[in-house]
């Protein structure tokens, strides 16, 4: 793969590859002088090309289908460069020193912490770049002009009401009709008008034609900035076709699909001014972190094993799952059992199995094997067991709770492979073979 991109490797990285080589050959193993110089490449890639992106209010993208694209290419590069360490074992060649074996892991999990921040700078940028495109003060403008206008101007397609006489309107009042489409509370709660005044407004305020108008005309300006199919009606062909319920035109069907255009643009660039985008959230931050955590102890599991034992793992791990999920199913069925605590001890049932599995005594290759896989399940359920335990005895938590379980459970996780784990694997490769 290197050799591909020898044109993007400086002479400087070269020497350093080769010092390495002669004198590190374990930390040349790692090739991570190649994945900070690429990541920083990377980094600056994303940086500047999320912040010179052009962003419409049109046409308001999302940052968390951007970041999620973008994790799969990060994710390719992680397979290739794990593919890459895992053909040269210090360990498996000539035996590792202490030092050597934490170093490894650190790197590791530099690398795919990097690897896995990656993806969401440019998200991040993409988000700053909506917001630079209109203030708050702009938006709460906006929100409240059309959640206002879009009860005078009434679809067929949105309209629920009961028909009211047209007469009503020569008498200058508007029926209670008020709703807001474009609110979303969550994020403004007091500067957003409500949909009770909203209901006011139309029915007491908006008494002359002048002011029905006025509401029109701003609700065209917001609408039309939010979608690439503007409004052409003028405001007093849109009054007149509210107070006679005229809806027998054309181009009504297009008004309706850029409702749903300005619904969506709108509420993104809300999502973007409130920070309510996924990658912005706190929680999915350290969940976030949590799943790269598992990465690492998988691709410890995997440069300990080879690739037909770490596949044996994968789907000794998702039988367990189904295993399980029937289990579980089953006493529900029979026993009218619906406690989540009941599915916790379940799993420790099973975590209790491949444990067993993990350290019996017989030494024939398959058993050996079979014990690979099943410390391989272990170690990755190792870092759940926290929150199995917790949730067995008390199902109640909070996500709060739950990621300070998480949090222990990747503590334990990492003590546990380097005082139980990983010299267990290292005992099972030593082992000699019975018939």
């Amino acid at each position: 793969m290197l050799r591909k991109l020898d044109s993007l490797i400086p002479s400087f990285l070269r020497q350093i590859d080769r010092q390495l080589l002669l004198n590190r050959p374990g930390l040349w193993a790692t090739r991570i002088h190649y994945i900070l110089y690429f990541l920083m490449i990377g980094c600056g890639i994303l940086f500047f090309s999320g912040l010179t992106r052009t962003i419409s209010l049109n046409d308001v993208p999302n940052p968390d289908i951007n970041t999620l694209i973008l994790i799969i290419p990060a994710g390719i590069a992680f397979l290739i460069w794990a593919y890459n360490v895992s053909l040269f074992q210090v360990e498996k060649s000539f035996g590792m020193l202490k030092e050597s074996k934490m170093r490894d892991q650190l790197i590791s999990a530099v690398v795919i912490l990097l690897l896995g921040f990656l993806p969401l700078i440019y998200g991040y940028m993409i988000n700053f770049r909506i917001k630079q495109q209109i203030t708050e003060e702009e938006l709460i403008h906006d929100l409240n002009a059309l959640n206002i206008g879009e009860n005078l101007f009434i679809t067929d397609r949105y309209y629920t009401e009961p028909e009211v006489n047209p007469k009503v309107y020569i008498e200058g009042e508007i029926p209670n009709i008020g709703y807001s489409r474009y609110s979303h509370y969550t994020y403004y709660p007091e500067a957003l008008t409500r949909d009770a005044e909203i209901s006011e407004i139309l029915r007491y305020r908006l008494k002359s034609e002048s002011e029905r108008l006025d509401v029109i005309n701003r609700y065209i300006i917001a609408f039309n900035k939010y979608t690439s199919t503007p409004i052409t009606l003028s405001a007093e062909e849109i009054l007149y076709r509210f107070e006679t319920r005229d809806f027998q035109d054309s181009r009504q069907t297009r008004y309706d699909e850029a409702k749903d255009e300005v619904t969506t643009n709108i509420e993104r660039v809300q999502r973007a001014w409130a920070g309510k985008f996924e990658i912005l959230n706190k929680d999915f931050a350290h969940f976030y972190f949590f799943g790269l955590m598992i990465i690492w102890m998988a691709l410890q599991v995997f440069l300990k094993t080879d690739w037909k034992l770490f596949a044996g793992s994968a789907v000794a791990g998702i039988v367990s799952i189904i295993l399980i999920a029937i289990t579980y199913n089953t006493f529900q069925y029979l026993f009218n059992l619906y406690d989540d605590g009941f599915a916790g001890l379940i799993i420790l049932a099973f975590f209790g199995f491949f444990t067993y599995q993990a350290f019996r005594r017989r030494h024939t290759d398959r058993v050996i094997a079979w014990k690979s896989i099943s410390l391989s399940v272990v170690s990755m359920t190792t870092l759940l067991l926290p929150l199995v335990i917790t949730t067995s005895v008390d199902s109640s938590i909070n996500d709060r709770e739950a990621i300070s379980l998480l949090y222990t459970g990747a503590i334990i996780g990492f003590i546990m492979w380097n005082t139980i784990y990983q010299p267990r694997f290292s005992r099972l490769a030593a082992l000699p073979r019975e018939n």
